[in-house]
């Protein structure tokens, strides 16, 4: 062919079709005939820099040029296999000739509720993705490759819809490029691989762009029936595949805690039930004053705040405040309990003889049992008044009682027996009469049975357990006095270990090695009334002897049976 003497430029810049420059791809010119078919290549360069550009210098001018045409082929020979874009032009100016690449498929991803309506804009979905460019093993999550969709999260449309452009696995014309795409909706996956999804991701994308969304959505009851797995999203280039998601929404409720009085948000203790029986994504506020969970839409929620008083603290608490609150489907409910103070209560009574006249002079005791350690109830005294000269008694400034309190009374008086209110149920603000409690007259003092013995059932170098039945008294045993020889070692009260039966245990710690020791117990009743003492001789063990033969021990540092969970350390 034969050339004017004119040259021209011809260069640009090759991008994919979602505008992002196309590296190390490679431009090849052409001359065609009169006939459109390529006459011979006039050239060939890679793009270059950063910027997926490229440049012709000084191209001849073809003679004839208003009937010939050049053609532009661009070859993107990456991992991603071979790319083209076929231009044909003639020009006599220099011209910019730009290129988009078509790399990418794309799938669109109906988002929609379990009745088949297309759900809100900016539902959360992640996915999980697997690609012929190499698989991640970073489970659970592999970013695709492209530009736009590198962060697996992602939100809906105004439509309900996602859209997705992933590497391709098949080239423009079909030719197959090696292995495949797959996506997955994390949160199904999850579901049918281990039986939960959770969507308290990090939703901030490689930009640093926060796409944090307050919607949450569960796999719907089917799952089998509803399940997605992408397979070849976006197998060809320039393709749109169309996939259908079903979701099952939930709709979230905050509560706030205030007190009725200060009209500020208060600590509580929060609870909840559901009709579905399903909730999700807790959060509770630092100071406790407000709570947030997930729920089915159409489910129904009752939130109860909670402010338990304490007796023992003297602490007045709240009564209690609760709410039920309609789940709406992708929806935000906001509801404020107010919490009333309580207020003192008063307790009382009359103490009485056997002939129903009063006392006067009785010492009356406000209780608040507890378990002990041992096993047996831990009495604190709140309060102790003596009743007037009807026998009367009345206590003030009482706390009102919980369902893990309640309170006992006990009458006594010098010579008489003993008598007990338990159980005692106080609301707040309540003015509570328990009526008459009767004690009689007591002389008799506790006493053993022949079969009574104190038996000494861990035996160590510095320390014993001893056990009995207990005494028997016709008013109650009111605790043990322990002797160790003639002095007195210990007053248990009513705070000693004792099992459901009638068996008292007693540690005695201590002692010293290798040592006989005399220890008696005596039992007495709520006026002193003592019992006769129970006796019992025995020897702690011996120093270890470093030269001893020792075939098989298990001790603790007392020397005791190690095995046994009930002794001192």
């Amino acid at each position: 062919a034969a050339y004017a003497a004119d040259t021209m430029t011809i260069s640009g810049q090759i991008t994919d079709e979602l505008d992002q420059p196309v590296l190390n791809s490679e431009v090849i010119l052409y001359l065609l005939d009169t006939n459109g078919d390529i006459e011979k290549e006039l050239g060939k360069i890679p793009s270059a820099g950063t910027g997926g550009y490229y440049s012709f210098e000084k191209i001849p001018v073809p003679a004839g040029y208003l009937t010939r045409k050049y053609l532009l082929k661009v070859f993107n020979p990456g991992e991603s296999g071979n790319y083209s874009s076929v231009t044909d032009f003639f020009t006599y100016d220099p011209v910019i000739q730009n290129f988009k690449i078509q790399k990418h498929g794309s799938s669109v991803i109906q988002v929609l509720d379990e009745s088949g309506a297309a759900v809100p804009a900016g539902i959360p979905m992640w996915f999980s993705y697997t690609s012929h460019l190499g698989y991640k093993s970073d489970w659970p999550w592999n970013a695709p490759s492209d530009r736009r969709t590198r962060s697996p999260h992602h939100v809906t449309d105004s439509d309900g819809r996602i859209e997705l452009y992933l590497n391709a696995v098949k080239s423009v014309d079909g030719t197959f490029l090696g292995g495949a795409d797959y996506a997955c909706p994390a949160g199904f996956f999850l579901e049918a691989a281990v039986g939960r999804i959770d969507q308290t991701y990090n939703m901030v994308d490689l930009e640093g762009v926060d796409h944090t969304s307050e919607y949450r959505y569960e796999c719907p009851r089917e799952l089998e029936q509803y399940r997605t797995i992408f397979q070849e999203v976006s197998s060809q280039v320039g393709t749109t595949l169309n996939y259908d998601i079903y979701v099952r929404p939930l709709g979230k409720v905050i509560a706030h805690a205030m007190d009725g009085v200060t009209e500020e948000p208060m600590e509580v203790i929060w609870s909840y039930s559901t009709g579905m029986s399903f909730a999700k994504y807790q959060v509770w506020s630092e100071d406790g004053s407000s709570f947030s969970t997930y729920c089915y839409g159409g489910d129904t929620i009752t939130i109860e705040a909670e402010d338990q008083p304490n007796p023992l603290t003297g602490h007045l608490g709240h009564q209690t405040a609760s709410a039920e609150v309609e789940i709406t489907p992708w929806g935000f409910e906001e509801v404020t309990l107010t919490l009333q103070p309580n207020t003192y209560g008063t307790i009382s009574g009359r103490v009485v003889d056997e002939s129903d006249n009063g006392i006067a002079e009785a010492t009356v005791e406000l209780l608040l049992p507890e378990q002990g350690e041992g096993g047996g109830l831990v009495y604190h005294t709140l309060q102790t008044i003596l009743t007037d000269n009807e026998g009367c008694y009345t206590f003030t400034n009482v706390v009102p009682t919980t369902e893990w309190y309640s309170y006992t009374i006990r009458a006594k008086k010098t010579d008489y027996g003993i008598d007990r209110a338990e159980n005692i149920l106080l609301d707040s603000g309540q003015a509570l009469n328990i009526g008459a409690m009767q004690i009689a007259q007591d002389g008799e003092s506790p006493y053993w049975e022949e079969y009574h013995k104190i038996d000494v059932i861990s035996i160590g170098r510095t320390a014993v357990k001893l056990e009995w039945v207990e005494a028997i008294d016709d008013t109650g045993i009111e605790g043990y006095k322990i002797y160790q020889g003639e002095t007195l070692l210990a007053d248990t009260g009513l705070n000693y270990e004792r099992d459901f039966g009638s068996v008292a245990r007693y540690m005695v710690k201590n002692l010293e090695a290798g040592t006989t020791y005399n220890f008696s117990v005596k039992a007495y009743d709520a006026v002193d009334n003592l019992s006769e003492p129970l006796s019992v001789s025995f020897a702690t063990l011996a120093d270890y002897d470093s030269a001893s033969k020792v075939i098989r021990v298990s001790v603790n540092s007392d020397g005791m049976d190690a095995n046994d969970e009930s002794q001192a350390p």
